[in-house]
Formats: structure tokens, C-alpha cells, sequence
């Protein structure tokens, strides 16, 4: 369950994201709670997710066993001089495409997320993912 603070707080950069326009930012993202033996994801930023480029996440789909997703690139923009703007993009395995929606993503390094994935094209044998992020920076 989310608490009030957090709702608002995610609410509060929902309107940033509207502000900045929906083609730019489409979700956020925010770390999910964790298993005991499980990390949380700390502050997710461009920089973050940048030095991962190329590795691969765990995403629970649904199916037995969930599936991988590389995490193709990151880019990045600010249109906003205190507001983060970057997204994702991944791909997976075409054979097994996954709708939009939000997913638990686990990375080695990174720990545990809830992360909303939005599907893009289909080429080459893979299906390609975007999340997209605004997070608020000082």
C-alpha cells in the first residue's frame, strides 16, 4: 500500500510531467517495496540507469518464470532546468511480447522497481520497450 506522502508526491510530478507534455513523459516510475531479501531501487536517475546500459532486467509478466529485458539505451533531455527528463529503452524476446502496462523489474545492481513499460515496435526477433521518467532535481 502507498502511503499519502508518497501518493502525493508522485501526483505532485504526474503534473510536472503533464506540464512538459505527454509525448515527452509518459510514466513514473517509482521503487517498489521489497522482500526482505530483496533491494530497493534507490533514486533512479538517467546517471543510474546509464551505467547499466547493455545489462539485462528481470520482469515478473505474468508467465512462469517471467522473461528478460535488455536495456538497449538511455536518453536523456531537460526541458525544465529542475526537472530530469530520460527514458529506457529495452528489448525482449518477440516471441514473448508483453502489453503496456506497469511491471516489477529486478536488476542486480539496480534492486527491485515498479516500472510502466510501453511496447514499441517488433523487428529483428526482438520487441522493443520504452519508460519513460520526471523526476524532480535540485
Amino acid at each position: 500500500m502507498i502511503e499519502r506522502r508518497e501518493f502525493l508526491r508522485y501526483l505532485a510530478l504526474t503534473g510536472v510531467a503533464a506540464a512538459v507534455g505527454p509525448s515527452l513523459v509518459n510514466v513514473i516510475a517509482r521503487p517498489a517495496p521489497a522482500a526482505a531479501d530483496q533491494p530497493v531501487a534507490g533514486v533512479m536517475s538517467a546517471a543510474a540507469f546509464s551505467k547499466h546500459a547493455g545489462s539485462r532486467f528481470h520482469v515478473e509478466d505474468g508467465s512462469a518464470g517471467g522473461q528478460w529485458l535488455s536495456l538497449e539505451k538511455i536518453r536523456t533531455g531537460r526541458v525544465q532546468p529542475n526537472v530530469e527528463c530520460f527514458s529506457l529503452l529495452f528489448h525482449g524476446p518477440a516471441s514473448a511480447p508483453m502489453a503496456g502496462g506497469t511491471y516489477r523489474l529486478t536488476h542486480a545492481d539496480l534492486g527491485v522497481m515498479d516500472v510502466h513499460v510501453i511496447p514499441g515496435t517488433t523487428e529483428d526477433g526482438c520487441s522493443r520497450y520504452r519508460a519513460s521518467f520526471a523526476r524532480k532535481i535540485a
